[in-house]
Order: structure tokens, then C-alpha cells, then sequence
């Protein structure tokens, strides 16, 4: 949570130290506070604060699973589109593992479309969902889209996605 480097600095004459007269190097550390929203970075003249701008983005790598069991998958969404980039082991989700095995799902198909943000930690769109016959509720008889509603944790770290149609779902994803 700790670096070090150099940031620049404005030099000024100590007769007019509102004036500019130039800039240099600083070296300087920088620490960033345990919930990755604030960082102070320390020079030889001073301490500053900075604070992230709350700018939620679904942006990223995602996971829904367990990496240390190897077992969900993993998305990349970028802009408005989410794709698997990682699936795993599913046989504790029988028919997502039956849609695997058949081919309905695979690394590099989307997962998510349109995706739209609609306030600061939700946004809506569709997520590939999985269709089957309800006789045999675990055998994938092919794949369809339904409305999906994303709601991000405030700290930027977690999602969970609700999707809605002949059934509701909801999954929670990590930020890898």
C-alpha cells in the first residue's frame, strides 16, 4: 500500500511564493489508505490528499466462484458487453455445467449486452441465460437472453447481477 517516486513540483522565488517560476522533481512516497479511495502522497515540502472520484465502472475481470476450487467462471466486461473469459468448473450448477458441455457457453462468447448505466451504482442490459425444459430443470436445451439489473457494492468490489424473465437469478461477482 506503499510507494515511492518522484512527482513534480512548482518552484517559486520565497519573495512572491504565488508566482511560478518553474517546476522539479520531487522525490516523494506515497501511501494509500486500506479501502483504496483516499492516498497521501508526502514530499520534502508537504503532505497532499487525494481522493477518488466515485467514477463506478464495471470495466474489468470479474468472478463468480471460487478461484481457490476452481470452480464459476470469469468475465471481462468492457464498455457495454461482458464475455467469459475463463470457465470453470460448474458441477454445482448442474445445468450451467450441461450448457458447458454441450457448447452453449464457452471462453469468448458474451455474457452480458447493452449494458447502461443508470445511476451511480446500477446499471441494466441482458445476460446470457441458459434454457431448458422443465421436466429435466438440469439439462441445457440451448441459451437466450433475459433483462438483467447489475447493483455494485460502494466500495467498487463486488456486484450482483439480477437477472429477470421466466425465472429470477441472482449471482455475485468479485473484481479480480
Amino acid at each position: 500500500m506503499t510507494w515511492t517516486g518522484q512527482g513534480i513540483a512548482v518552484t517559486y522565488n520565497t519573495s512572491s511564493p504565488n508566482v511560478a517560476t518553474g517546476t522539479t522533481w520531487q522525490n516523494c512516497t506515497i501511501t494509500m489508505n486500506a479501502n483504496g479511495q483516499t492516498f497521501q502522497s508526502t514530499t520534502s515540502t508537504g503532505t497532499a490528499t487525494y481522493t477518488r472520484v466515485n467514477t463506478y465502472s464495471l470495466d474489468g475481470v470479474w468472478e463468480n466462484g471460487n478461484s481457490s476450487t476452481g470452480t464459476g467462471y470469469i468475465i471481462t466486461i468492457s464498455g457495454s458487453t461482458g464475455v467469459y473469459t475463463q470457465i470453470r468448473d460448474l458441477s454445482a450448477q448442474p445445468l450451467w455445467q450441461s450448457a458447458k458441455d454441450k457448447g452453449y457457453i464457452k471462453v469468448g462468447d458474451q455474457t452480458y449486452r447493452n449494458l447502461t448505466k443508470t445511476g451511480d451504482l446500477t446499471w441494466t442490459g441482458q445476460s446470457l441465460g441458459i434454457t431448458y425444459n422443465t421436466s429435466s430443470p438440469n439439462v441445457a436445451t440451448g441459451t437466450g437472453w433475459a433483462n438483467l439489473t447489475i447493483t455494485m457494492n460502494a466500495n467498487g468490489q463486488t456486484f450482483q447481477a439480477v437477472t429477470s424473465g421466466t425465472s429470477t437469478n441472482t449471482a455475485t461477482y468479485t473484481r479480480q
